[in-house]
């Protein structure tokens, strides 16, 4: 009798103590279930819907681009002119210009797809490459204000500083970066060196003159920045000499550049290689010394109309080099 007494309250006991166990996991169970998902809407919140956030930043880019010229649904991820949904027809409609643009509106925007929470940002790398070819002026200023405004892009606080790796030949782009601390280090590609500019600035007409001196009489070779530096060059003397004439083929057809026109490959030279043209969309490219005969004919031009612009950039060119 004593024993089976002994037995029930041993299993009351265990009971108890089962219980308070059960208790206590049910407990902890509880406790986890509210921390996940108190762990999951933090991650939730930490989430961007990606298509919503590249439409709605590509809506902002366009329209502080374009202004209201034209427009980007975001819903339909459609661009209007006014009222008119472009589609197909945007091809037709744009100028090439406003294509690059919205291109690069679209690389920037898009970036955010790749991004699988907001401190991913922080990994940001860009690499660009010559985002103002072609365009027009008022273009390139807002191609530079979506560059300076990276940091807010991808963090409204501003606290955040996107890096990114910016190439280009246009010098005139290079001072703008420059002067408006848009970009911490400056550095040129020359001869196949690079080097670290310590101006805050590059002078672009004499740095060509002396691309061009260095082929034409110093016996340089001819590189892939040749052809843009006899643009530059003869682009500069448009601008002063006939800035009524509409584009470069014309001011080489004019009176004025009877000589350079004697150099038949001047127009092909400082064109096609400027812009990246392939040599097989010519039968017959350029060879080095009919781009030395390019760089000289621009020489032998300002040795006859404006030396003074020779003698500024301390290049001298002697009698026997005009053959």
């Amino acid at each position: 009798m004593l024993k089976n007494k002994l037995c029930i309250e041993g299993k009351y006991k265990v009971r108890n103590e089962c219980d308070k166990l059960i208790l206590e996991r049910a407990k902890i169970l509880d406790q986890y279930k509210a921390l996940d998902a108190e762990i999951k809407e933090a991650e939730s919140k930490g989430r961007r819907p990606k298509r919503q956030v590249v439409a709605d930043m590509l809506a902002n880019l366009v329209h502080s681009v374009f202004g209201t010229r034209y427009v980007f649904n975001p819903d339909g991820f459609t661009i209007s002119l006014g009222d008119a949904e472009l589609g197909d027809d945007a091809e037709d409609i744009m100028s090439d210009g406003e294509k690059f643009v919205l291109a690069f509106c679209h690389y920037v925007a898009s970036t955010w797809s790749l991004l699988e929470s907001n401190d991913d940002a922080k990994k940001l790398f860009f690499v660009i490459d010559d985002p103002i070819s072609s365009l027009d002026y008022r273009y390139v200023y807002s191609v530079v204000q979506v560059i300076r405004d990276f940091n807010v892009l991808f963090d409204k606080s501003g606290n955040l500083r996107v890096r990114f790796l910016l190439l280009t030949h246009n010098s005139a782009f290079f001072n703008m970066l420059a002067r408006n601390k848009i970009v911490q280090n400056l550095y040129t590609l020359h001869d196949g060196k690079i080097s670290k500019c310590d101006k805050r600035y590059i002078t672009p007409y004499s740095e060509h003159l002396q691309d061009l001196y260095d082929v034409a009489i110093e016996g340089s070779s001819s590189t892939h920045t040749t052809g843009n530096s006899i643009r530059q060059v003869i682009e500069t003397l448009w601008r002063f000499d006939n800035p009524a004439v509409p584009d470069l083929l014309h001011y080489l057809n004019a009176k004025e550049c009877s000589d350079l026109r004697k150099c038949e490959f001047i127009y092909t030279v400082c064109n096609d290689q400027s812009h990246g043209a392939s040599i097989f969309d010519r039968d017959q490219p350029p060879d080095d010394k009919a781009i030395k005969r390019a760089c000289l004919a621009v020489l032998n031009h300002l040795q006859d109309r404006y030396p003074g612009q020779l003698i500024a950039s301390g290049l001298e060119l002697k009698t026997g080099n005009n053959k």
